[in-house]
């Protein structure tokens, strides 16, 4: 991933209004939590996987970064908390979040192409923290 100040900060909208002769100083950004939840389980297939690899660069990574990585504007999938997957259909399909610009991919996908999407997500977000904790160690 790389070493970009909105991944390791965040990209929240603040405005800075500077004075000449001002004297005020900006408390240190404070670093996000990074750390990758604990998922679901992956009850998918491996070929059920792929499958939603293929999906998800087709439809999703555009906005939500190849290999489930977010630049940190868009939300990191790998982050998805249980609240978030239990609502995923509705998200996806349903277009819950189009006012705040998660359209509907209800004329593209259909339910099984989301499940196995999810699928690689899961996947994605289950190597990466694994990926993480072996380097803390």
């Amino acid at each position: 991933m790389p070493n970009l100040a909105s991944v390791k900060y965040g990209n929240f909208g603040k405005l800075l209004v500077f004075k000449l002769g001002g004297d005020a100083e900006l408390p240190p950004p404070t670093v996000l939590d990074r750390t990758i939840p604990r998922q679901p389980e992956l009850m998918a297939s491996a070929e059920e996987v792929q499958l939603g690899k293929e999906g998800y660069h087709l439809n999703c990574a555009v906005c939500h970064g190849a290999l489930v990585k977010s630049s940190g504007v868009i939300k990191d999938l790998r982050m998805m908390q249980p609240e978030t997957h239990k609502i995923y259909k509705e998200i996806v399909l349903g277009g819950v979040y189009a006012e705040i610009g998660m359209a509907s991919f209800a004329d593209l996908l259909d339910e099984t192409d989301i499940e196995h999407i999810r699928a690689y997500i899961v996947s994605r977000a289950n190597e990466d923290r694994e990926a993480a904790a072996t380097v803390e160690e």
